[in-house]
């Protein structure tokens, strides 16, 4: 049944199809040694990557802080001058007025 010229054979494991133009990088085919070089390659990338994102959220989480602690300060103090502005003025004391201590 096996014919000369076909890519498979009777009883070994099939390779893989190939088609024009295909450049695959088999990775049965290589070292272990290179093997664990593109994993740890990959993985520093990817921790890199995290920890970009994370100091970027951490980044903006706190300036968002502090706008609104900004905010509440501003309010407080708005609050503050309206209320002294709002406030009836008494008028001074005439024991005051004289000095005079009681």
């Amino acid at each position: 049944m096996n014919r000369k010229g076909s890519p498979y054979t009777f009883g070994s494991r099939l390779p893989a199809r190939r088609t024009s133009g295909d450049i695959a990088v088999k990775l049965n085919n290589m070292k272990i040694g290179s093997k664990l070089a593109i994993l740890l390659g990959v993985a520093l990338v990817g921790l890199c990557a995290a920890g970009t994102l994370a100091g970027y959220l951490m980044q903006q989480e706190m300036l968002n802080a502090r706008i609104e602690q900004t905010h509440a300060v501003v309010d407080m103090a708005r609050n503050m001058a309206a209320g002294l502005a709002n406030s009836p003025k008494k008028p001074p004391s005439p024991s005051s007025a004289s000095g005079a201590i009681r």
